[in-house]
């Protein structure tokens, strides 16, 4: 059962290794304070695309789903999620997928450390996109939002400029990267993945800071070419 599950997931991975693609790096992002806008979204605005990165300046997220760009901002309290294909990212990884092919998911992968351990376990060593879809237990988030007159150097001292959000029972879809061959460009230097949330009715997005589910209820499916 792996090895069938690994040819797949191979054959998948190496056709659609190509359609991966960083702009910028998180690493000058935290460090250099290189924050504003390297890529628009309205020049990803064809259906197919798929990506994620901060808004520029470091003042919300971006997830690009087929082709939309889903902003999420922070407006007082409240989480405010719009469509806006006028935003840049200073940081963004993205790319396109002409269908997808879904992926079994064993039950013992329950939350994000586990699913970044199974794909690493399983693919080879292409990065490539995947989408988990269903209902999730647990999603906990963070949106940036940093000051106008703020600045800040290294993802320690940039901490306090995140606002986070939790929920609990929620329908939606993970948008996710894997590489192995891209930490502190587009992926922590602890993971191989990258995962932005975005709810089934649009109002909920943020980037994943962890996740709780059970397999069974969602599906995983990987980017074809």
């Amino acid at each position: 059962m792996r090895s069938s599950l690994l040819s797949a997931l191979c054959l998948l991975i190496s056709a659609a290794s190509a359609q991966v693609i960083a702009t910028g790096a998180l690493k000058r992002t935290m460090w250099d304070g290189q924050r504003s806008g390297l890529i628009a979204m309205d020049s990803l605005s064809e259906p197919g695309f798929y990506g994620m990165g901060p808004l520029e300046h470091m003042r919300g997220e971006i997830t690009l789903v087929d082709g939309r760009s889903h902003v999420a901002r922070v407006m007082g309290d409240s989480l405010i999620v719009q469509v806006d294909p006028t935003a840049k990212a200073p940081f963004f990884v993205h790319g396109r997928a002409a269908g997808w092919e879904e992926i079994p998911l064993p039950p013992r992968v329950e939350s994000a450390q586990q699913l970044d351990a199974y794909l690493a376990v399983m693919s080879a060593n292409e990065p490539f996109f995947f989408r988990l879809i269903g209902r999730f237990e647990e999603v906990d988030i963070h949106v940036w939002d940093l000051p106008t007159d703020s600045t800040f150097t290294g993802p320690m001292e940039g901490a306090r400029y995140k606002r986070h959000f939790s929920m609990k029972g929620m329908e939606g879809e993970i948008i996710g990267v894997f590489s192995r061959h891209h930490r502190t460009v587009f992926t922590h230097h602890d993971s191989f993945i990258h995962l932005h949330f975005l709810s089934s009715d649009g109002r909920v997005m943020g980037h994943v800071d962890a996740l709780k589910f059970e397999a069974g209820e969602l599906v995983l499916v990987i980017a074809k070419p």
